[in-house]
């Protein structure tokens, strides 16, 4: 199992810290960790993210008197909404994750779904002011060339199979396994381009783009800040885009245990592109089970 204190002995040492972050340099100073309020029961989830939510930021417009009673008394799932986040310890704060433009409240502010709107013990929204909308089609059932991937561990051991052996899109598919498995930030960084954006994608609809640093960074929040049971690749394609320009797309099933000990499961969805040889990440969706 990777995730917080997994591969440290228990110890909550390394991640109880301000992150030196890629994107930006501003903190949050506070806690929406509905952990720390004392509150242990598990709430109740829908398999989908509320669809006026979805893709948009129609939520700075309710009632603002919700907003200081909710403040009041700390929740998770508030009229359907995700409101703050229920780490795996109450010692967490908002700091300690490494993206600094999160939104915890859908009544705070203008604001997109997050990639991690399915896992509550992330952040679920993102500043609006760190998005860019474009006119993008939702993802289609796109269907290339299917890819016979050759995982780089055989028995749990890595480096069996030698250079080669493997193409560059073994060894982009491996990055993505080792980044959820094994914590792995250089096996992440690889998938990231410099100044690529990438364009975010809810429930198979299109939502928001965001730079290459913001995107590292809620990256690594949910590689390094869920408990992975496993990560399991469920399909490689190869084709082109419209642009005729060669493209791997990858599905693949995250199964995490939740801050309540129950094993979940979100589908992730990427569509790599080739930065000179090494493929980057250009697209990402996820999909609630």
């Amino acid at each position: 199992m990777s995730g917080p204190g997994s591969q440290r002995g228990g110890s909550w040492d390394a991640d109880l810290s301000r992150k030196n972050s890629h994107s930006g340099t501003d903190h949050y100073g506070g806690s929406n960790n509905v952990l720390s309020s004392g509150k242990l029961s598990r709430p109740s989830f829908g398999n989908h993210v509320p669809a006026n939510l979805r893709s948009g930021h129609e939520g700075h417009d309710f009632d603002k008197g919700n907003l200081i009673h909710r403040k009041d008394h700390p929740v998770l799932i508030s009229g359907g909404y995700r409101v703050g986040y229920y780490f795996y310890t109450p010692l967490w704060c908002d700091d300690y994750f490494w993206y600094p433009f999160y939104i915890f409240d859908p009544w705070g502010g203008p604001c997109f779904v997050s990639p991690w709107y399915y896992y509550p013990c992330l952040p679920p929204y993102v500043a609006w002011n760190r998005c860019h909308v474009y006119n993008l089609p939702p993802w289609s059932e796109w269907y290339g060339d299917v890819y016979d991937y050759r995982p780089s561990y055989y028995g749990g051991d890595y480096g069996v199979w030698s250079r080669g052996h493997r193409s560059e899109i073994d060894y982009a598919v491996d990055d993505i396994v080792a980044s959820f498995e094994r914590d792995d930030k250089q096996a992440a960084g690889r998938l990231i381009s410099t100044d690529l954006d990438v364009a975010i994608y809810i429930d198979g609809k299109y939502s928001y783009t965001v730079n290459a640093k913001d995107f590292y960074d809620m990256f690594l929040d949910a590689t390094q800040n869920t408990k992975t049971r496993k990560y399991e690749i469920t399909r490689v394609e190869t084709g082109h885009d419209e642009a005729g320009r060669d493209i791997v797309r990858v599905n693949a099933r995250h199964d995490y245990e939740d801050p309540w000990g129950q094993v979940t499961t979100v589908d992730h969805f990427y569509e790599l592109r080739y930065e000179g040889r090494n493929l980057v990440i250009d697209k990402f969706g996820v999909s609630g089970q």
